[in-house]
Protein backbone atom coordinates (compact mmCIF):
# COMPACT_ATOMS: atom_id res chain seq x y z
CA UNK A 1 0.00 0.00 0.00
CA UNK A 2 1.32 3.43 -0.97
CA UNK A 3 2.55 5.61 1.88
CA UNK A 4 -0.05 8.36 2.52
CA UNK A 5 2.75 10.93 2.82
CA UNK A 6 4.05 9.99 -0.61
CA UNK A 7 0.56 10.30 -2.07
CA UNK A 8 0.24 13.74 -0.50
CA UNK A 9 3.59 14.81 -1.96
CA UNK A 10 2.54 13.59 -5.40
CA UNK A 11 -0.78 15.43 -5.13
CA UNK A 12 0.96 18.66 -4.09
CA UNK A 13 3.46 18.29 -6.94
CA UNK A 14 0.73 17.75 -9.53
CA UNK A 15 -1.21 20.71 -8.16
CA UNK A 16 1.85 22.95 -8.47
CA UNK A 17 2.49 21.78 -12.03
CA UNK A 18 -1.13 22.52 -12.96
CA UNK A 19 -0.93 25.95 -11.34
CA UNK A 20 2.26 26.83 -13.23
CA UNK A 21 0.74 25.68 -16.52
CA UNK A 22 -2.38 27.76 -15.86
CA UNK A 23 -0.29 30.84 -15.10
CA UNK A 24 1.76 30.41 -18.29
CA UNK A 25 -1.39 29.96 -20.38
CA UNK A 26 -2.97 33.00 -18.75
CA UNK A 27 0.13 35.09 -19.47
CA UNK A 28 0.11 34.00 -23.11
CA UNK A 29 -3.51 35.09 -23.51
CA UNK A 30 -3.98 37.88 -20.99
CA UNK A 31 -1.02 38.74 -18.79
CA UNK A 32 1.18 41.58 -20.04
CA UNK A 33 1.70 45.29 -19.58
CA UNK A 34 -0.23 47.31 -22.20
CA UNK A 35 1.38 49.75 -24.61
CA UNK A 36 -0.09 52.73 -26.43
CA UNK A 37 -2.20 51.91 -29.47
CA UNK A 38 -0.26 54.43 -31.55
CA UNK A 39 3.27 53.70 -32.83
CA UNK A 40 6.11 54.65 -30.54
CA UNK A 41 7.74 57.85 -31.77
CA UNK A 42 11.16 56.32 -31.05
CA UNK A 43 10.48 53.41 -33.41
CA UNK A 44 11.22 54.15 -37.08
CA UNK A 45 8.00 54.36 -39.05
CA UNK A 46 7.20 55.27 -42.67
CA UNK A 47 6.54 58.86 -43.59
CA UNK A 48 3.71 57.68 -45.85
CA UNK A 49 1.18 54.91 -45.35
CA UNK A 50 2.67 51.40 -45.53
CA UNK A 51 0.30 48.56 -46.37
CA UNK A 52 0.60 44.81 -46.43
CA UNK A 53 -1.60 42.87 -48.90
CA UNK A 54 -5.16 43.44 -47.72
CA UNK A 55 -7.26 41.32 -50.05
CA UNK A 56 -9.44 39.44 -47.57
CA UNK A 57 -11.83 40.70 -44.92
CA UNK A 58 -13.99 38.51 -42.70
CA UNK A 59 -16.50 39.47 -40.04
CA UNK A 60 -16.88 37.10 -37.13
CA UNK A 61 -20.68 37.51 -37.25
CA UNK A 62 -21.01 36.46 -40.89
CA UNK A 63 -24.04 34.17 -41.28
CA UNK A 64 -21.87 31.58 -43.06
CA UNK A 65 -19.97 30.74 -39.86
CA UNK A 66 -21.30 32.93 -37.05
CA UNK A 67 -23.20 30.04 -35.42
CA UNK A 68 -20.26 27.62 -35.44
CA UNK A 69 -18.97 26.58 -32.02
CA UNK A 70 -15.36 27.13 -30.94
CA UNK A 71 -13.79 23.79 -30.00
CA UNK A 72 -15.87 21.85 -27.47
CA UNK A 73 -17.39 24.97 -25.93
CA UNK A 74 -20.82 26.50 -26.45
CA UNK A 75 -19.15 29.77 -27.52
CA UNK A 76 -20.07 30.83 -31.04
CA UNK A 77 -17.92 32.51 -33.65
CA UNK A 78 -20.43 35.35 -33.71
CA UNK A 79 -19.78 36.15 -30.06
CA UNK A 80 -16.15 35.09 -29.57
CA UNK A 81 -14.64 34.58 -33.01
CA UNK A 82 -12.53 37.73 -33.29
CA UNK A 83 -9.22 35.87 -32.89
CA UNK A 84 -10.06 33.16 -35.44
CA UNK A 85 -11.47 35.67 -37.92
CA UNK A 86 -8.36 37.87 -37.65
CA UNK A 87 -6.04 34.89 -38.08
CA UNK A 88 -8.09 33.77 -41.10
CA UNK A 89 -7.57 37.18 -42.71
CA UNK A 90 -3.83 36.94 -42.13
CA UNK A 91 -3.67 33.34 -43.38
CA UNK A 92 -5.63 34.21 -46.52
CA UNK A 93 -3.37 37.16 -47.33
CA UNK A 94 -0.19 35.20 -46.60
CA UNK A 95 -1.15 32.24 -48.76
CA UNK A 96 -3.13 34.08 -51.44
CA UNK A 97 -5.90 31.53 -50.82
CA UNK A 98 -9.30 32.09 -49.27
CA UNK A 99 -9.24 30.53 -45.81
CA UNK A 100 -12.49 31.52 -44.12
CA UNK A 101 -13.04 31.69 -40.36
CA UNK A 102 -15.45 28.78 -40.76
CA UNK A 103 -12.82 26.63 -42.41
CA UNK A 104 -10.18 27.62 -39.87
CA UNK A 105 -12.28 27.04 -36.74
CA UNK A 106 -13.31 23.63 -38.08
CA UNK A 107 -9.73 22.57 -38.84
CA UNK A 108 -8.51 23.85 -35.49
CA UNK A 109 -11.26 21.93 -33.70
CA UNK A 110 -10.34 18.79 -35.65
CA UNK A 111 -6.69 19.23 -34.57
CA UNK A 112 -7.40 19.89 -30.87
CA UNK A 113 -6.57 23.53 -31.44
CA UNK A 114 -8.50 24.93 -28.46
CA UNK A 115 -8.33 24.61 -24.71
CA UNK A 116 -11.44 23.51 -22.83
CA UNK A 117 -12.17 27.22 -22.35
CA UNK A 118 -12.04 27.89 -26.09
CA UNK A 119 -8.67 29.64 -26.11
CA UNK A 120 -6.65 29.15 -29.28
CA UNK A 121 -3.61 26.89 -28.88
CA UNK A 122 -1.23 28.84 -31.07
CA UNK A 123 1.15 26.04 -31.97
CA UNK A 124 -1.76 24.20 -33.60
CA UNK A 125 -1.98 26.74 -36.42
CA UNK A 126 0.46 24.85 -38.69
CA UNK A 127 -1.60 21.67 -38.38
CA UNK A 128 -4.77 23.60 -39.27
CA UNK A 129 -3.19 25.31 -42.31
CA UNK A 130 -1.17 22.44 -43.84
CA UNK A 131 2.00 23.94 -42.41
CA UNK A 132 1.56 27.24 -44.24
CA UNK A 133 0.94 29.54 -41.27
CA UNK A 134 2.28 29.77 -37.73
CA UNK A 135 2.30 32.31 -34.91
CA UNK A 136 5.14 33.98 -33.09
CA UNK A 137 4.24 34.74 -29.47
CA UNK A 138 5.51 37.55 -27.28
CA UNK A 139 5.26 37.73 -23.51
CA UNK A 140 5.01 41.49 -23.77
CA UNK A 141 3.70 43.71 -26.61
CA UNK A 142 6.29 46.09 -27.98
CA UNK A 143 6.21 48.60 -30.83
CA UNK A 144 9.52 47.30 -32.18
CA UNK A 145 8.07 43.77 -32.39
CA UNK A 146 5.10 45.12 -34.34
CA UNK A 147 7.35 46.99 -36.74
CA UNK A 148 9.64 43.98 -37.22
CA UNK A 149 6.64 41.78 -37.96
CA UNK A 150 5.42 44.26 -40.58
CA UNK A 151 8.89 44.67 -42.08
CA UNK A 152 9.13 40.90 -42.55
CA UNK A 153 5.83 40.87 -44.45
CA UNK A 154 3.91 39.18 -41.65
CA UNK A 155 0.76 40.28 -39.83
CA UNK A 156 0.69 41.62 -36.25
CA UNK A 157 -2.37 40.44 -34.35
CA UNK A 158 -3.20 42.62 -31.37
CA UNK A 159 -5.51 42.32 -28.38
CA UNK A 160 -7.27 45.41 -27.08
CA UNK A 161 -10.38 46.28 -25.09
CA UNK A 162 -13.48 47.69 -26.76
CA UNK A 163 -14.93 50.39 -24.59
CA UNK A 164 -12.14 49.67 -22.13
CA UNK A 165 -13.81 46.41 -20.98
CA UNK A 166 -14.50 43.90 -23.78
CA UNK A 167 -11.56 41.72 -24.87
CA UNK A 168 -11.12 41.89 -28.64
CA UNK A 169 -8.52 41.06 -31.30
CA UNK A 170 -7.79 42.79 -34.60
CA UNK A 171 -5.24 42.47 -37.40
CA UNK A 172 -2.73 45.19 -38.26
CA UNK A 173 -2.44 45.45 -42.05
CA UNK A 174 -0.52 48.71 -42.29
CA UNK A 175 0.80 51.74 -40.52
CA UNK A 176 1.33 55.45 -40.86
CA UNK A 177 3.66 57.70 -38.92
CA UNK A 178 0.80 58.33 -36.49
CA UNK A 179 -1.27 55.15 -36.29
CA UNK A 180 -1.62 51.44 -36.93
CA UNK A 181 -4.24 50.47 -39.50
CA UNK A 182 -6.30 47.42 -38.63
CA UNK A 183 -8.95 45.08 -39.91
CA UNK A 184 -11.45 44.59 -37.11
CA UNK A 185 -13.79 41.57 -37.54
CA UNK A 186 -16.59 43.53 -35.89
CA UNK A 187 -16.18 46.81 -37.80
CA UNK A 188 -16.93 47.73 -41.38
CA UNK A 189 -16.81 45.59 -44.48
CA UNK A 190 -14.54 44.54 -47.35
CA UNK A 191 -15.17 47.75 -49.30
CA UNK A 192 -14.24 49.96 -46.36
CA UNK A 193 -10.64 51.03 -45.69
CA UNK A 194 -8.76 49.75 -42.65
CA UNK A 195 -9.53 51.72 -39.49
CA UNK A 196 -6.91 53.45 -37.32
CA UNK A 197 -6.39 51.34 -34.20
CA UNK A 198 -6.53 54.43 -31.97
CA UNK A 199 -10.17 54.87 -33.01
CA UNK A 200 -10.97 51.47 -31.52
CA UNK A 201 -8.82 51.44 -28.38
CA UNK A 202 -6.19 53.38 -26.48
CA UNK A 203 -3.91 50.46 -25.63
CA UNK A 204 -2.54 47.18 -26.97
CA UNK A 205 -2.59 44.42 -24.36
CA UNK A 206 -1.12 41.48 -26.23
CA UNK A 207 0.66 40.71 -29.51
CA UNK A 208 1.12 37.81 -31.90
CA UNK A 209 2.86 37.82 -35.28
CA UNK A 210 1.09 35.63 -37.84
CA UNK A 211 3.82 34.23 -40.05
CA UNK A 212 3.75 32.70 -43.52
CA UNK A 213 5.89 29.57 -43.79
CA UNK A 214 6.95 29.75 -47.39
Amino acid sequence: MENPKNLLRILIFLTLISAVAAVLLYQQNYGSEPIDSRPDSSTPSPEATFMLPDNYFYRQDDAAWGALKIGDTTDTMRAYGCTISSVAMAASNLTGTKITPGQLVTKLSDNNGFTDRGWLIWDKLPAATDGKVSAKLYNQPDHSHIQNCLDDGHYPLVKFYLGGTIVHWGLIVGTTAEDYLIRDPLYGGPDDPPVPLSERAEQIHSLRCIVGNG
